[in-house]
């Protein structure tokens, strides 16, 4: 990108041949933040750094949610925090009965803590990447 003045500066884009896939993916994710007070205004809270893997809680009053991305080429198991062991999965799988979280290479997962799931409904909704046609 060379940082031209309008309309150059939107060139790279490709209007009309759109990945259909991902732009669905990033409605979903921009309907969660619309949905989850969290991820607007809530908390940061890193509790995981691992080379191509972390994750991090978002909460406030009203939600919280904890979000681990596997950036990595490999899958990778996550221990998440025992808290986590009844949450709903928002984006992803929920953990097992040794609360570990299996995550495929280049994939994600949002869990909804079960006393906010039950305070927020369907507020903060259920997604899913199969809902919008994506492999991963």
């Amino acid at each position: 990108m060379e940082g031209y003045r309008d309309p150059f500066n939107r060139a790279c884009y490709p209007w009309g041949q759109e990945e259909k896939e991902l732009v669905e993916w990033y409605r979903l994710l921009g309907r969660l933040r619309r949905n989850c007070s969290a991820l607007r205004e809530g908390d940061f809270l890193p509790f995981l750094a691992d080379g191509s893997c972390m994750g991090y809680l978002r909460r406030d009053e009203a939600v919280s949610l904890l979000c681990v991305v596997n950036a990595g080429a490999e899958g990778r198991s996550v221990r998440v925090p025992e808290e986590w062991r009844q949450s709903r999965a928002v984006i992803g799988v929920v953990p097992d009965g040794n609360n570990t979280l299996y995550l495929n290479p280049e994939d994600c997962a949002v869990l909804l803590k079960k006393e906010t799931a039950e305070a927020v409904g369907p507020e903060c909704g259920q997604f899913q990447k199969e809902s919008v046609g994506l492999k991963k």
